[in-house]
C-alpha cells in the first residue's frame, strides 16, 4: 500500500472512532412540524395499534416473499453491499418464532423492544396515558439522556393518529435497531462474548467506530460517505461500507407491504424507521469525513504525525468531534426550547414545515438517497464548518448540561449559524416528506 494510502487511513480512522450516538439528536422533534400540515397526514385517519405478532401471523407467507425481494433489489441495486447469507431465511411456517426469525431475517438486533409507545413534544403533555418508562423502549444501559423525553404507553388496540405514529417511530433506530451487528460485536463490551447475530449476519467486522461505547456499532448503518475524494476511497476501503441505503429500502418495501395489505399502523412505523435513516443524512457531518479539511491537508497532517508531531492530527480530530457533537446539541437545545415556550410562529418551526421546495428534489427512488439526498448534505459541510468555526459560542454545548437559554448570544455569527440550520431544516422537512409519500404509493 502507498504511503499516502496509509496516511488517510489512519486519520479516517482516528476521526471516525470519535462518533458520537445520533445524527440530529432527537428525530421526533423535527417529524412532528415536517408532516403535519402535510395533507396526505393531516387528513389521515387515525389507525388501530396492531401487535407486531398479529401482523407476522397474518402475513408471514407474503413477508416471507418479500424479504427475498428485497435482497435481490439490494444486491443489484447497492454498491458494496455485504450479501446477506443464504442460511438467513425467513420461516413463514415456524410459528413460535416468528418474531425473532424475521428480525433477525432484516439483520437487526433481534433484542430490540418494539414496545408500544408514544413520545410527546417538550411542553405539551396532552395525553392521560400513563408515563412509558424508557428501559422498555431502548436497549442501552446508559439513558439518561432520554430522561429528558416523554414517553407514554399506547395501548394494542387503541386508536392513534398516523403523525404520532410517524414521529415517535423515527427515532425508534437510534434505541438499538443496529446494535451488536458485525462478526466483533460483543455481547458485553470488552467481555469477549461475540453476539449471535454477529457471527452469522455477514457484515464482517465493524469498519469504523469506538467499540468502547455500546452504540459505535450503530454508526456504518446511520452515516453515508458516498462524495469522498477517489483518493480516500482508495486508500480506505472501510469507508465505504455504510449501509443506511439498505436500512431505507429496507423499511420502504416493508411500509408499502403494510400498508397494501391492510395494516396501517405498522405501513406508518415502518416508514419512520426509514425517515431515520433519510434524516440522519441531511446531517453534513453524516455524510462528510473531515468537513473543512481537504486531502491535501490530510496527507500534511498525517506526514508529520508519523515523525512524531501529533499536535496537528489532534487537532483535526478535536475540531470534527467537537464539531460534530455542538451543532447537534445546540440544535436540539434551540428546537427543544421552541416546543417548550410555545413559539408557534418560530422561524425554525416554519423551515420544517415549508413545502414549497420538495418538488424540486424530485421523486424518492432507488438514486435519491446518493445523488440527491446525500449529495446536497456533503456539498453543505464546508459552509457550516466555517460558521461553526467563526461561532465560539457554540462550543458551550459541547457540555449536555447547558441549555438554549444559558447562553445569551446576539451576535451575527450566532445569526448565521442559526440561518443556516433553518436552511437544513427546510431539507430535512422535503426530503421526510418525499420518503413519506413513496411509502405511500403502493
Amino acid at each position: 500500500m502507498k504511503a499516502n494510502h496509509r496516511i488517510i487511513i489512519s486519520l479516517a480512522l482516528a476521526i471516525l472512532s470519535t462518533l458520537g450516538l445520533q445524527a440530529w439528536t432527537d428525530h421526533t422533534l423535527g417529524t412532528y412540524p415536517a408532516l403535519a400540515n402535510m395533507p396526505e397526514v393531516k387528513d389521515a385517519k387515525p389507525v388501530q395499534v396492531e401487535s407486531f405478532e398479529d401482523f407476522l401471523k397474518k402475513e408471514s407467507q407474503g413477508l416471507a416473499v418479500l424479504l427475498k425481494e428485497q435482497e435481490e433489489f439490494a444486491r443489484a441495486n447497492i454498491l458494496n453491499y455485504p450479501p446477506k447469507p443464504d442460511t438467513i431465511i425467513f420461516d413463514p411456517n415456524d410459528k413460535q418464532n416468528l418474531r425473532k426469525n424475521f428480525l433477525m431475517a432484516l439483520r437487526l438486533n433481534p433484542e430490540i423492544r418494539l414496545a408500544y409507545y408514544t413520545q410527546e413534544l417538550p411542553g405539551t403533555n396532552i395525553s392521560k396515558a400513563e408515563n412509558f418508562p424508557i428501559e422498555d423502549i431502548s436497549v442501552y444501559k446508559d439513558i439518561k439522556f432520554f430522561n429528558r423525553m416523554v414517553y407514554k404507553t399506547l395501548k394494542p388496540k387503541s386508536n392513534v393518529s398516523p403523525l404520532i405514529v410517524l414521529a415517535t417511530a423515527a427515532d425508534e433506530p437510534d434505541y438499538g435497531h443496529d446494535i451488536g451487528l458485525y462478526a466483533d460485536s460483543e455481547i458485553e463490551l470488552g467481555k469477549g462474548n461475540i453476539t449471535e447475530q454477529g457471527k452469522i449476519y455477514g457484515f464482517g467486522k465493524q469498519p469504523f467506530g469506538d467499540k468502547r461505547f455500546e452504540y459505535s456499532s450503530q454508526a456504518p448503518f446511520h452515516m453515508g460517505f458516498y462524495h469522498e475524494a477517489g483518493i480516500v476511497y482508495a486508500a480506505g476501503g472501510f469507508i465505504k461500507r455504510t449501509l443506511p441505503e439498505y436500512r431505507m429500502n429496507q423499511y420502504l418495501s416493508l411500509a408499502r407491504y403494510a400498508f397494501k395489505t391492510g395494516h396501517p399502523y405498522w405501513g406508518y412505523r415502518f416508514t419512520g424507521w426509514g425517515l431515520h435513516f433519510v434524516q440522519d443524512l441531511t446531517q453534513p457531518y453524516h455524510t462528510t469525513l473531515v468537513p473543512g479539511v481537504g486531502v491535501t491537508r490530510m496527507l500534511f497532517t498525517n506526514i508529520i504525525s508519523m515523525v512524531g508531531l501529533d499536535g496537528a492530527k489532534n487537532a483535526i480530530i478535536k475540531r470534527v468531534a467537537d464539531r460534530h457533537t455542538a451543532i447537534e446539541h445546540y440544535q436540539f437545545e434551540w428546537f427543544y426550547s421552541i416546543f417548550k415556550n410555545k413559539e408557534t410562529d418560530n422561524l425554525m418551526l416554519r423551515a420544517f414545515s415549508d413545502i414549497s421546495g420538495d418538488v424540486a428534489y424530485g421523486e424518492f427512488n432507488k438514486d435519491y438517497i446518493r445523488n440527491v439526498l446525500s449529495k446536497e448534505s456533503n456539498s453543505r459541510a464546508s459552509e457550516l464548518d466555517s460558521k461553526l468555526e467563526s461561532w465560539e459560542n457554540v462550543f458551550k454545548f459541547l457540555d449536555y448540561e447547558v441549555r438554549y437559554e444559558d447562553v445569551k448570544d446576539v451576535s451575527p455569527e450566532k445569526k448565521e449559524v442559526d440561518d443556516f440550520l433553518i436552511i437544513m431544516m427546510k431539507s430535512f422537512g422535503a426530503h421526510t416528506r418525499n420518503y413519506l409519500r413513496a411509502a405511500l404509493k403502493y
